[in-house]
């Protein structure tokens, strides 16, 4: 009982005999922990506490025999003959210049092949032992239809005329087939992708080029003067006759007189071309560019006695260069044509229609509104409602409330209101319970 006793009690650690120890370091862990019927990290700590150094296994070295096989078979059938690695086997047979006598990868026999495509690849490579991208390239390069999958439908000319004028999705849900399928078959074929900013030139497009301005022609199909002149000279059509007598319109004296006395805007206005043309033209003139009038002190003197326009008529200068002038000067308008509102103008908007106002104050309608707008402040209607005549009211409840409104002229909710205020109930209630129709008369509108 004792000797129970003392074996169920002792549970911990094994320990270690001495010829357990003398076997550390002359085994490998892993061999010496099967063999010992212990654990490897055990092994491996009651080696580095006696600082034991682990078993180094000395290579092992190569027969002739195993030689004489190197290049004859496969790698990796060696390697399982020999209890060597496949890298083993591939460094020695390079070492040694042999080659490979065999085919490193195993050749398809008919009898695999005809496998192929009677059931999922998976199923095949795991019953052929073969990898499963070995089998679907075999099978995508044999081109047998997969199990249950439908035979590739071929594209007909129709179709093929739908790529690239329409995106890839439109034109795949219309065509019943995925967008992958319809996006390689575009780029297969270098089809440009669809842009719809671009402009999908047509015959009837082609027809108009040359016989109008290029820019006549743009404004009508709806693509930029760019494009039309790019398809123009693609299909080497000359330009209208128009077009082509404007661009060898030649310059007369009286053109340049104009562009001599006149600035280039003005000039460009006048003779009907474009402003570089005139440019262009006072640069081949010799004519320098219009240098800006200095300012004298008499002009200056000016500026506190009149407005901007009459000193702009008066000086022969531009508005905005007297406008400039001021504000540097910092001259306020003596007599300017418009004034500030007062703050008795301010409590009259809104209480009246602006353009009302307006008049009152002899200023624009536009004005009193933006005034009115930045105070933030809303025109306030009073409406006048027309009271209720004793003919009115015998008439509620004779009738549907959206006759009697139809009636009277008046909404629908006020005749509600009006009837309800009255105690007159409605007409369906009335042919429903068959009692007759009440009246009272309204209270007197309390005055305030």
């Amino acid at each position: 009982m004792r000797e129970q006793q003392r074996i169920g009690m002792n549970t911990g650690p094994r320990p270690w005999t001495p010829e357990e120890e003398a076997l550390l370091g002359t085994l490998r862990d892993a061999e010496l922990a099967a063999k010992l019927g212990r654990t490897e990290q055990a092994i491996k700590l009651r080696r580095s506490r006696r600082r034991i150094a682990p078993c180094q296994s000395p290579c092992r070295r190569w027969t002739p025999e195993e030689d004489a096989l190197l290049g004859k078979i496969r790698d990796e059938e060696l390697a399982q003959r020999t209890g060597r690695s496949v890298a083993a086997i591939r460094q020695r047979r390079t070492h040694k210049g042999i080659l490979l006598a065999v085919r490193q990868r195993r050749l398809w026999t008919p009898a695999e092949d005809a496998l192929l495509g009677t059931a999922p690849d998976a199923d095949i490579a795991a019953r052929l032992h073969r990898p499963l991208k070995s089998v679907q390239h075999r099978r995508l390069k044999l081109k047998p239809p997969l199990l249950g999958s439908k035979a590739p439908r071929r594209w007909s000319p129709d179709e093929v005329s739908l790529l690239g004028t329409m995106p890839d999705k439109k034109v795949a849900r219309r065509l019943g087939r995925s967008l992958r399928s319809v996006k390689g078959r575009r780029v297969n074929l270098r089809i440009p992708i669809f842009n719809s900013t671009r402009h999908v030139w047509t015959s009837e497009d082609d027809r108009i080029l040359g016989t109008r301005p290029d820019d006549q022609v743009a404004m009508l199909i709806g693509a930029t003067v760019k494009a039309v002149v790019h398809r123009r000279a693609k299909l080497k059509i000359p330009p209208c006759a128009r077009q082509a007598e404007k661009r060898s319109r030649s310059w007369n004296k009286a053109e340049d007189e104009i562009v001599r006395t006149h600035p280039p805007t003005s000039s460009a206005g006048l003779l009907d071309r474009s402003l570089s043309a005139v440019k262009l033209r006072r640069r081949r003139l010799g004519i320098r560019p219009i240098n800006r009038r200095a300012w004298r002190a008499a002009e200056d003197k000016l500026f506190s006695q009149l407005n901007d326009l009459d000193i702009a008529e008066k000086l022969d200068r531009t508005l905005s260069s007297v406008e400039n002038r001021r504000s540097r000067l910092k001259i306020p308008v003596p007599h300017p044509r418009w004034r500030f509102f007062t703050p008795e103008e301010d409590a009259l908007l809104g209480t009246a229609p602006d353009a009302e106002i307006a008049r009152r104050f002899g200023r624009h309608p536009s004005s009193v509104q933006a005034r009115r707008l930045k105070l933030g402040l809303r025109y306030r209607t009073v409406r006048k409602r027309r009271p209720w005549t004793p003919e009115e009211d015998a008439l509620l409840g004779t009738d549907t409330d959206t006759a009697v409104a139809a009636r009277l002229g008046r909404a629908l909710a006020t005749v509600c209101i009006r009837r309800q205020k009255l105690g007159i109930p409605n007409f369906y209630w009335q042919r429903r319970s068959g009692r007759p129709r009440q009246h009272r008369s309204p209270s007197p509108p309390q005055t305030r």
